[in-house]
């Protein structure tokens, strides 16, 4: 019997808990009153659900109004926790070198990146273009204040691993010539000898790729000076 009382109690203090829904039955609702005011007896032998529903409202519901609205804020607070927990990235990383507008950037790729910086947040697994970009702005990397500039026309920002791998050939060459302008790149270079370049001289990093001066890129040496 007990045990009965409290899931009618535990049910009834839920907030906007229906009492006209066929589960909510007569002898719950009047346990539930009991709980609260154990002398309680219906007027009548028999009931009906109505008045019982009625004293519910007009006895009970004034004496647990404090918890049932502790209840909505606080419900209201691990919702904005959990919100909040979904939109702040675990291990924050600049990735505004990436400009998901970019033609070589692939719906796929942009939902692939988000699922690794956001792997809580549930997203429809087909889009365009345009939404999957927006979700990118939302969930990886702001949209620039200004917009994204043209391309090759601003000091690049350099992208780290893996998602360097999204840049094009020209992006990657671009990341190195700015950061390291002392390098010389052979435009026959494969890309995965210019993404080892790229980690080794940008991100000092140790590439899985073997790359060899004179053969993948060449050092510029400085002017001798006259004494």
């Amino acid at each position: 019997m007990a045990n009965r009382s409290s899931t009618a109690v535990a049910f009834l203090l839920e907030p906007n808990a229906n009492l006209d829904k066929k589960a909510c039955t007569k002898d719950l609702i009047l346990k539930a009153i009991k709980h609260f005011i154990p002398s309680y007896k219906p007027p009548v032998r028999q009931p009906k659900k109505g008045l019982l529903v009625r004293a519910f409202q007009l006895q009970i519901l004034p004496l647990i109004a404090p918890y049932v609205e502790w209840r909505i804020l606080q419900k209201e607070q691990d919702d904005d926790k959990a919100a909040c927990e979904m939109q702040a990235d675990p291990d924050p990383i600049d990735l505004s070198g990436i400009n998901p507008n970019n033609s070589s950037i692939t719906v796929d790729m942009i939902l692939t990146i988000i699922a690794a910086r956001r792997p809580n947040v549930k997203l429809p697994e087909t889009m365009n273009k345009p939404a999957a970009i927006s979700f990118f702005y939302q969930y990886v990397s702001p949209r620039p204040l200004h917009g994204h500039p043209p391309p090759f026309t601003t000091w690049p920002k350099a992208v780290p691993k893996p998602y360097h791998r999204y840049l094009t050939r020209d992006e990657l060459r671009f990341v190195i010539q700015c950061h390291v302008p002392v390098l010389f790149i052979p435009s026959a270079i494969t890309k995965e000898c210019i993404l080892a370049i790229y980690e080794q001289f940008v991100l000092d990093d140790i590439s899985e790729e073997e790359i060899f001066e004179g053969l993948h890129f060449f050092v510029r040496q400085e002017p001798e000076r006259s004494p």
